[in-house]
């Protein structure tokens, strides 16, 4: 297995696409695309910069993640996906691992990311990361047929280097 950061070539966009369609159900995604959002995916890619690990030119995971600017700083906000038969093969823990290695080269002011309650195992990985909860909107969306708690995590780096380290 390799990480590649980088640009995406035409087929690696369509293994993403796979992926997401895969893995960003209602279930976990409050606004996962839609069949016919392959233009608008292609779009979010290009705007983003992408970390994958491949393997024999299969994508096996892939983080992208996508600058936020304020006057006051800026700030990556990232998707994070793996195939479903790769879960738990620690691919999503290397991906963010790279992804840290990255904002704190780049000086970036911190990461944040959003998650839903019915994605528990997503969310053990965030904490175990080192990203904290920032906010809490319980029972806020509707999605399949459940009302859900939505969750804003962040991980806050001090000159490029993460809290927990200084």
């Amino acid at each position: 297995m390799e990480i590649k950061v980088g640009i995406v070539n035409p087929d690696e966009k369509k293994q993403l696409w796979q992926i997401s369609q895969q893995t960003m159900t209602i279930e976990v995604d409050p606004h996962p695309y839609r069949p016919d959002e392959y233009d608008r995916f292609l779009q979010k890619i290009q705007q983003g910069k992408a970390i994958m690990m491949i393997e024999n030119l299969t994508v096996l995971g892939a983080l992208i993640y996508y600058p936020v600017t304020t006057p006051e700083y800026t700030f990556w906000e990232f998707e994070l996906f793996v195939r479903p038969e790769e879960q738990g093969k620690g691919i999503a823990k290397k991906l963010l691992k790279q992804l840290l290695c990255c904002a704190e080269e780049q000086h970036i002011a911190f990461i944040q990311l959003h998650v839903l309650g019915t994605n528990p195992r997503a969310i053990r990985l965030y904490e175990y990361m080192g990203f904290k909860r920032m906010e809490e909107k319980n029972g806020t969306l509707f999605l399949a047929n459940q009302w859900v708690d939505d969750f804003t995590y962040q991980l806050r780096l001090l000159r490029g280097k993460r809290e927990a380290d200084s």
